[in-house]
């Protein structure tokens, strides 16, 4: 009888040793599920706030390019009297004068009429001088304001398959 006691109790003490470690195993996975889950959460709000401070931060700088390319542009427009305005080749080389402006605008200068047509372009593209763009949503929100506009973007004709913004002023 005192074996069979003996066996009893080595099988209870192995149990409950099993029991335990299975359990500190089990709490060890919980544990550990849970703090990853946490750190997860954690990064995923660090990432989000990271990338909206970014986001903030470019939308803010190319307001503030926007902004800055309009006034030039307001200010050169100022410049512009019947002299240019009513000699194509006046108005062409005045474009092609303005070196502050190329630098802002890396597709193309324009001077429209008040009808819609093109007096001058620079850079300088034959057979599009008179060409009517009197259509196109920008130069009808310019004319009907009376105030600068910045068009959607869309795909340049001047640079193919380049995304392009128009801005005008009246």
């Amino acid at each position: 009888m005192t074996t069979s006691f003996t066996i009893i109790s080595r099988s209870l003490k192995t149990r409950a040793a099993v029991a335990v470690t299975l359990l500190f195993i089990l709490f060890s996975f919980v544990c550990g599920y849970l703090g990853e889950r946490y750190m997860e959460q954690t990064i995923r709000e660090t990432i989000h706030t990271e990338q909206f401070s970014y986001v903030t931060s470019l939308t803010q700088s190319l307001d503030d390019n926007l902004e800055l390319v309009q006034k030039t542009l307001l200010s050169t427009a100022a410049h512009l009297g019947p002299e240019i305005v009513d000699s194509p080749d006046n108005a062409q080389g005045f474009l092609d004068s303005q070196f502050a402006l190329k630098t802002l605008f890396d597709n193309a200068l324009f001077l429209f009429s008040a009808d819609g047509r093109i007096i001058a372009e620079s850079p300088f593209l034959p057979g599009r001088r008179g060409k009517d763009i009197s259509y196109r949503h920008y130069f009808r929100v310019t004319m009907s304001t009376g105030k600068p506009h910045i068009s959607d973007p869309y795909i340049s004709t001047h640079n193919p398959g380049h995304p392009a913004i128009m801005m005008t002023v009246p």
